[in-house]
């Protein structure tokens, strides 16, 4: 795609979520539960029980959060689930985690990818991040995952990690051979965590992946809240870098896209990342942070190589039909 496109559409959507956010109120930004909890053993969740999850018609289930938050609407996840029939416990699945506010991808984008595993033999769940839309409060300072209250922005990370690993580990209890994730941002920052974590999963996908959070707070228009609390009390974020950490899964089965005109995540982020990582496959897309979403090859791609992972033949004749969905 033309870079000059990529990069206005980019900036433009940057400016806009800046626009958006709300200005510094100068309240408490909870340095001391940022730090307990970022240095606390369970952080990243990966033990989290499988959720009590309750179907409530057609693909759509919900289940109360791991993490209890002061939020009530914040509480209750609401997801998605497209099964392969009756014998969909025998069948390897993919869970689709959505960037920040990314409210096109998780209502288009992702069901179009999970129709498209659903015609190779492969379940997908994919569900609503803390702080995003039906789980956003309708009033109070605390609507977004990303504020200037450093502890419960930190808490949110923590919340969703536990969500992930929740249904991961959910998925693995109902009998699912093999699991996959694929990540798209933020939604590829939370993965990075879990395939380093998580034992059960077989493979991951970070499409863009926020690998260095620390510059994405230095650097994003609207990461502005929380860049000026911490600088009025700077906190070592190096564990917030996925390149701090090191996955459990084979080089051959973890996958990193990366966009060349990418002004959301600096593509050299990616690099840093793919060179910590001890040399994963990657791909360079000639695209932006936005525009990448809408590649139906990327799509395409990816569905096709977390299917070689999980050892699904590259054909749809196994008459998986998305009538068989069960609710």
């Amino acid at each position: 795609m033309n870079k000059l496109l990529c990069e206005i559409i980019d900036r433009f959507v940057l400016r806009a979520a800046a626009v958006r956010m709300p200005r510094p109120t100068g309240a408490d930004p909870h340095y001391d539960e940022a730090l307990r909890l970022l240095e606390s053993p369970d952080f990243f969740a990966e033990a989290t029980p499988p959720p009590e999850m309750t179907f409530t018609g057609g693909k759509n289930f919900q289940f109360p959060s791991p993490v209890v938050t002061a939020c009530p609407e914040n509480n209750l996840v609401r997801g998605k689930i497209l099964r392969c029939g009756k014998n969909w416990r025998k069948r390897p699945a993919v869970v689709l985690l959505h960037g920040w506010n990314d409210r096109w991808a998780y209502r288009y984008r992702f069901p179009s990818l999970a129709r498209h595993f659903l015609r190779r033999g492969i379940n997908s769940v994919m569900f609503e991040l803390p702080y995003h839309y039906l789980r956003r409060p309708a009033a109070g300072g605390a609507r977004n995952f990303i504020s200037e209250d450093v502890g419960r922005t930190m808490q949110a990370a923590h919340q969703a990690l536990a969500e992930v690993n929740s249904v991961v580990n959910w998925l693995s209890a109902q009998g699912c051979p093999r699991l996959s994730l694929a990540g798209y941002s933020l939604g590829g920052w939370l993965g990075g965590f879990v395939a380093c974590y998580n034992p059960r999963l077989t493979c991951a996908v970070l499409i863009t992946p926020v690998s260095r959070m620390d510059r994405m707070i230095d650097d994003a228009p609207f990461c502005e809240p929380i860049r000026q609390a911490l600088i009025r009390k700077p906190m070592n974020l190096h564990p917030l870098n996925l390149a701090s950490h090191k996955p459990k899964l084979p080089r051959s089965h973890l996958l990193v896209v990366q966009a060349e005109h990418d002004k959301f995540v600096p593509a050299d982020t990616c690099d840093e990342l793919w060179e910590a990582w001890g040399n994963p496959e990657m791909w360079t897309l000639p695209h932006g942070h936005i525009t990448i979403l809408a590649s139906s090859s990327l799509m395409r791609r990816t569905g096709k190589w977390i299917s070689q992972r999980l050892k699904i033949p590259d054909s749809s004749g196994e008459g998986f039909r998305s009538d068989q969905v069960l609710g």
